[in-house]
């Protein structure tokens, strides 16, 4: 066998293996067809007379056939509803043509198909076989009536017969009809619950993308400022080592202290990462309040910011803060500044130094205006790759890799409903200018 056909002898299967199957109540219904047959087939009285020309055991034999005919029909009607509803029709069909009368066969039978069609077939050729159906109910009982009374019946009599066919026909139908809606409901169900779940999934990978996200930026802002200082002060002490080892020491004792802070920076961290581990993904799948929008530790605040302006200085950047604070402003909103503060100073001193810096921070009428401005330096990197963090930076083996500092400023502004710009001045040198509202950090 080639390995064509047996690709062949697969996609075979497994489209057999996708077809619905019987279900324990065809296997019921087709045991109930069986053994009504075999009742009419055992009593004399309700086996109907075989009409075309043969024996007796010509029209025992026929009914054998009609009886596993309708037998298999009912047990495939889940499988193959319309060829299951074709076939019992021939049947009814083949009974009236050979037998005198109707037996408990072909009535049983006939109502299953009726069921069947309103119940499983696509619209809208249902509607055509149930027509069909019912012409045939009608046309059969009339046929069977006048054979029983001689060719001979009163119009009222047989529009009663009629009547009758019909509404066991409407009632199978009914029943088909009902049985079809309660399987589209649960159908219904179990896509929307698909559909649900599959939310559930999208979400929750998102929320794991956004605590990534969370983890990139808290890194970043912890350490990046850490490292910044560490690396100015180690050029500057070896720089002055020969000529001044005073200065040279003050910076040594600097770079212990930034790296001290910055170890226990990363600490609290990594403990707070490990209580949240457990709930960020649930919380966030819940609806509850992005990971990106919660402070992962002790969040440092406007009071903070002294201590950052002064730390910048000790590296030798001459750097001017104003502060004019005529409002409260909430934790959030002090975090979200002191970060920013943090980062556009961390971009001056590196990409800029040795030149001045202004700082400027204005709390009136329900907002906050933050400014952060540098003037251009002779050895600072040109534009906007230079001043926003978003440049270019070359490892020590030559990869390449892109900074956060811009996307890590805009997600803190953004978050809570203000707008950061950064841009370069027209006399040189980069500007940083958020405008936070103090309703955002109160929600």
């Amino acid at each position: 066998m080639t390995r064509s056909q047996q690709s062949a002898g697969e996609a075979a299967l497994s489209t057999l293996r996708r077809l619905p199957r019987p279900a324990w109540p065809d296997v019921l219904a087709a045991v109930l067809v069986v053994y009504v047959g075999m009742i009419s087939l055992a009593n004399p009285v309700v086996t109907p007379d075989i009409v075309i020309g043969g024996s007796t055991r010509v029209g025992e034999g026929v009914f054998v056939a009609l009886v596993a005919v309708c037998a298999v029909s009912t047990l495939l009607r889940r499988v193959l509803p319309t060829a299951s509803v074709v076939a019992t029709c021939l049947v009814c069909l083949v009974h009236l043509v050979c037998y005198s009368s109707l037996s408990f066969l072909v009535v049983v039978a006939g109502l299953m198909a009726v069921e069947t069609t309103t119940s499983r077939l696509p619209r809208p050729w249902a509607w055509v076989l149930l027509a069909g159906q019912a012409a045939g109910a009608a046309a059969g009982t009339l046929l069977v009536s006048y054979r029983a009374s001689g060719l001979a019946m009163e119009p009222a009599r047989a529009g009663v017969i009629v009547s009758v066919a019909l509404v066991f026909m409407t009632a199978a139908a009914l029943a088909g009809l009902l049985r079809r809606r309660t399987r589209e409901r649960r159908e219904q169900v179990r896509e929307r619950l698909e559909l649900l779940w599959a939310q559930r999934e999208t979400e929750r990978r998102l929320a794991v993308v956004q605590e990534r996200n969370r983890i990139a930026r808290d890194v970043h802002d912890l350490v990046g400022h850490c490292l910044s200082v560490v690396a100015m002060q180690a050029e500057g002490a070896r720089a002055v080592l020969a000529t001044s080892p005073a200065e040279a020491e003050r910076a040594l004792a600097v770079i212990g202290e930034t790296s001290r802070r910055a170890v226990d920076d990363v600490r609290a961290l990594v403990d707070v990462l490990r209580s949240d581990d457990a709930v960020s993904v649930p919380s966030a799948a819940a609806g509850a309040a992005a990971p990106s929008d919660r402070p992962v530790a002790d969040e440092p605040g406007m009071e903070q910011l002294v201590g950052l302006v002064a730390g910048v200085r000790e590296v030798g950047t001459a750097l001017t803060l104003r502060l004019t604070v005529s409002a409260a402003v909430p934790s959030p909103v002090g975090a979200c500044v002191y970060r920013v503060v943090q980062e556009a100073l961390t971009n001056a001193v590196s990409h800029a130094p040795g030149a001045a810096v202004e700082v400027g921070i204005e709390v009136t009428g329900g907002r906050l205006d933050l400014m952060v401005s540098n003037a251009a330096s002779d050895t600072a990197v040109s534009g906007l790759a230079a001043a926003t963090g978003v440049a270019d930076t070359a490892s020590a083996d030559g990869a390449r890799r892109t900074g956060l500092g811009l996307v890590s400023m805009s997600e803190r502004v953004h978050a809570l409903g203000g707008t950061l710009t950064a841009g370069a001045l027209p006399e040189g040198g980069w500007r940083v200018h958020a405008v936070l509202p103090l309703a955002g950090g109160e929600a």
